[in-house]
């Protein structure tokens, strides 16, 4: 993990350091790690929660969120792995969540449907009730993008302070507020 401190690789969102180059250049061969980064953030959440259960002798709930603008391209190549540990897991403990960010155009989705969210999303294992795409509408200023995103990361909250409730629901949820949130 990029942000591991002492050993500690959890962090508040506020307290995460700005990603820069030295994390993330794809001309240095640093991009998306999506299938290497969910297998290793599952693990270290099951680490986690273990030492949660023997500090306290409860045992948390698991909520592995992903969010993500594009497809993997690093080891391991193929979903499979991700599936495997996914439908291998807990559902009553760890919970699975997908949020992904459309950086294609609805045009290169039509010429490359491999590249469609829903599909990358299922072929990981992910369930469709807890996949969710992310957009920039046609018209749509940086501004109103923020707030859109704000509003998705209260459906995240949502999804994540329920057990049992689907980011669909999540979604509809936010939605009856009079929010939109796509």
């Amino acid at each position: 993990p990029i942000w591991q401190e002492n050993g500690v690789s959890f962090h508040a969102l506020e307290k995460l350091p700005p990603l820069t180059s030295a994390e993330y250049d794809p001309a240095k061969g640093n991009g998306t790690a999506l299938h290497k980064a969910i297998i290793e953030g599952y693990r270290l959440a099951l680490e986690y929660a273990a030492q949660i259960k023997n500090d306290t002798g409860i045992q948390p709930e698991i909520d592995i969120i992903v969010l993500s603008d594009g497809q993997n391209n690093h080891a391991p190549q193929s979903p499979k792995p991700v599936k495997d540990l996914i439908q291998g897991s807990k559902p009553e403990l760890v919970r699975f969540i997908y949020f992904f960010f459309q950086t294609n155009s609805d045009e290169e989705l039509i010429q490359h449907p491999e590249l469609r969210p829903d599909k990358l999303a299922l072929d990981m294992g992910f369930d469709k009730e807890n996949t969710m795409a992310f957009a920039q509408k046609d018209g749509e200023s940086d501004a109103d993008l923020k707030k859109r995103f704000r509003r998705m990361l209260r459906v995240m909250s949502k999804v994540s302070a329920s057990k049992g409730t689907s980011a669909v629901q999540a979604a509809a949820a936010v939605q009856a507020t009079g929010e939109s949130i796509i």
